[in-house]
Order: C-alpha cells, then sequence, then structure tokens
C-alpha cells in the first residue's frame, strides 16, 4: 500500500509457564529511508498485554498467604514498544524498547502486576578477509535497567552459503553455531 511508506505487522505472543498465563497481542509499523550511506529504520508498536495466574497452581509457604490467589486472576494493560535501526554495507546498529509506558496490570483479585520497560541492542559488523571468506561479529545486550544480558557472536561465512561461529554469553555458556543459506528463502540454521 503505497500510502503507509513502510510496513505494518501483527504479533502474537502466548507464553505459559507453570500457573501464569501471558498474551501480548501488537499492531506494529515500520518506515525505513536512506540516511547517508546506509538505510534507517524506525517502528513502533501499539496492542496489549494480558496475564494470568491460578493461584491454585501454587503452593503457600504459608496457609492463606494473601501474595497468593486462591483461584483464577487475570487482568490486561496498554502496551508500547518502539525502535530504530541503520545500516550499512558493513555495518549495523539497532536499539529498541518494550513496555515503554511500564505498564501496571490490575488483576481480577484487585492484585497489581508491574510489567518493567525493557531496552535491546543490537550492533554488528561484516569484515572480507578474502573474496570467499567472511568474519561477522556481533553483540546482543538485553536489560531491563536492574539487570544485563550480554550475547558476544562471531562466525566466518564461506562462499554467502556456508557459516560457523560462535556465541558466548556471559556468565551462562558457550554455544556453536552453523547454517547453510540454500537460496534468499530457504535458509538452515544449527545451534549445538
Amino acid at each position: 500500500m503505497p500510502f503507509l511508506y513502510g510496513g505494518v505487522g501483527l504479533n502474537i505472543v502466548t507464553d505459559k509457564i507453570a500457573g501464569y498465563n501471558n498474551l501480548g497481542l501488537q499492531a506494529s509499523y515500520a518506515y525505513r529511508t536512506e540516511l547517508g550511506i546506509g538505510q534507517i529504520g524506525m517502528g513502533m508498536s501499539v496492542g496489549m498485554f494480558q496475564s494470568g495466574l491460578n493461584g491454585g497452581f501454587l503452593n503457600a509457604a504459608t496457609e492463606g498467604d494473601p501474595a497468593i490467589p486462591t483461584g483464577d486472576v487475570k487482568g490486561s494493560a496498554l502496551d508500547l514498544g518502539s525502535g530504530v535501526y541503520y545500516n550499512t554495507q558493513d555495518v549495523y546498529i539497532g536499539i529498541s524498547s518494550a513496555h515503554l509506558t511500564e505498564p501496571t496490570i490490575e488483576w481480577t483479585d484487585g492484585q497489581d502486576y508491574n510489567m518493567t520497560i525493557h531496552y535491546f541492542l543490537i550492533a554488528g559488523y561484516t569484515h572480507d578477509l578474502n573474496p570467499m571468506l567472511l568474519l561477522h561479529p556481533s553483540i546482543y545486550l538485553k536489560s531491563d535497567g536492574a539487570t544485563s544480558q550480554l550475547d558476544i557472536n562471531t562466525s566466518l561465512i564461506y562462499n554467502n552459503k556456508m557459516w560457523g561461529g560462535v556465541s558466548y554469553r556471559l556468565d551462562e555458556g558457550l554455544v556453536f553455531l552453523t547454517g547453510l543459506n540454500v537460496n534468499e528463502d530457504f535458509k538452515i540454521r544449527i545451534s549445538i
């Protein structure tokens, strides 16, 4: 649609962990244009985040603990996100955030479920080692302002078809990566 000058999307995420049930539903819009020797992309999302808890799934340390609901509770709130991404032929960097308004979800039993803003940073570089071999180091940083998680990655790409590399998450471990780009639309990736 030419009047949009960008792209639109719909993101639906459901997450069930133990007694918790979360559902995120967001509509997004992104715009990209030329800037200097590269391109800049900007996007935003608006939607709803719904959270629920089956209190019967939890075992209270103290009988009648008021912090644990006796049955199913749920609630929802408006959720916003945004981001910006810049890339050239060799370098890219992006920053985005989720839960911009730090929504408070009031559960049906009157208790509050507070969400905190999350920040994400990605950056990477591609260096030609020779005409057939590329080196691609990158980082991925996630933070909620109180805790952070950093992934440091690097891969070697042969003939733009096969690649292998390693990813290290600080204080957690090492992952080996490999892949094959069959064509522009079909890629196989394996992590160990």
